[in-house]
């Protein structure tokens, strides 16, 4: 009998998840998906993920129409795009887990959010946020979705900076860990990051071009031809159109092998955030209190793992997991910890801003 296949895609030192019989395309997923990498990084496998073709659970307490509980843990169900179901063990979750999907299963449910939790545990507390190096310096750019971590990024590669990543870094005192994360890039940022642009791909420009002429057309529609059939039809297919004028890209698909770097020290803290206002303010903040805010922006990141917890918990309300419990406090203080004495500014600015703008302000602050 021939072994299964085994393949390990790491998090830097700070997790392993191996993968136990999984097709290309389930690899592929994973490193797409989560942000990890091949490769052997010399630490036993936290998370392990197995693919089977059928699921051997006990019998089924349905949690609505998309999940369910039994003895053995949590158990997503097919339905909104999911085809397999996946068996996780919600009570393992923050040590060493084992977590089962059926073959057909598109994905790992949860996994991001598991591995930010292990993350945790060994030491690297996860940021939704970017960073970077420029002026021999490290950056780390925090805030909310919209906030402008993006396109001061874009705009900075403009410039020469090297990119560390984006959407998740992790970090413990003094240094800033990228990962293989997607960058979701919209159209009106491309148009001002001619460099970025240029390395999509043939495909990824065509379908721009079509559905912001798409945009424009049903934008600049007159008062007669919003009456006619035509007109209709498209505001229906407007919601895919606005999704198809972004495409997400690997940081290796748009930047150059020596435009990133997979760690840097953190040397500047930006708190990045959209105002209704039409100028850029830069001011000095405390770096305990941006700590505190991405504390925040942690917990609503998790909302799908504390929602399938609080289920989970409806059919077995005596169920812990302290690790799960206490991570809000545990990423607080290793926050507070890898900010501490870092020069930090908040970067107010009106959305959309022209990139060039937040670049100037990095400028400003070297």
């Amino acid at each position: 009998m021939t072994a299964p296949r085994v393949v390990d895609l790491h998090l830097h030192d700070a997790v392993c998840v191996r993968l136990i019989d999984p097709s290309d395309d389930d690899v592929a997923s994973v490193e797409r998906d989560v942000g990890l990498s091949l490769g052997n990084g010399g630490r036993a496998p936290d998370i392990l993920v197995t693919y089977v073709d059928r699921l051997a659970v006990g019998p089924l307490t349905l949690l609505g129409l998309d999940a369910a509980a039994c003895s053995q843990g949590y158990v997503t169900l097919p339905g909104g795009g999911r085809r397999g179901r996946s068996l996780v063990p919600l009570q393992q979750l923050g040590g060493r887990c084992e977590i089962a999907c059926e073959r057909e299963a598109n994905g790992v449910p949860l996994l991001i959010d598991i591995v930010n939790l292990t993350a945790a545990h060994s030491g690297f507390v996860a940021l939704h946020g970017a960073a970077f190096r420029l002026h021999e310096l490290g950056w780390v750019l925090a805030g909310w979705s919209k906030g402008g971590k993006t396109e001061t990024l874009l705009g900075v590669t403009g410039r020469g900076a090297t990119v560390v990543g984006d959407e998740w870094v992790y970090l413990r005192p003094g240094q800033v860990f990228g990962s293989a994360h997607r960058l979701r890039l919209w159209d009106w940022q491309l148009r001002e990051a001619p460099h970025v642009q240029s390395r999509l791909s043939a495909k990824q420009r065509r379908r721009l071009a079509v559905a912001g002429a798409l945009a424009d057309r049903h934008a600049q529609a007159g008062p007669r031809w919003r009456r006619t059939l035509p007109y209709k039809l498209l505001t229906e297919l407007m919601p895919t159109v606005r999704d198809q004028q972004g495409v997400y890209v690997a940081p290796s698909d748009v930047f150059e092998p020596a435009q990133l770097t997979p760690t840097s020290t953190v040397d500047r803290l930006l708190l990045v955030e959209s105002v209704v206002d039409s100028r850029i303010e830069v001011q000095p903040v405390a770096p305990e209190r941006v700590a505190e805010r991405m504390a925040v922006s942690l917990q609503y990141e998790r909302a799908d793992l504390l929602d399938a917890w609080a289920r989970y918990r409806f059919v077995f309300p005596d169920a812990s997991n302290p690790r799960l419990d206490g991570i809000g406090e545990l990423e607080l203080r290793l926050l507070k910890e890898a900010f501490r004495g870092v020069p930090s500014f908040r970067v107010e600015h009106p959305y959309p801003v022209p990139l060039s703008e937040l670049a100037d302000a990095v400028d400003a602050l070297a």
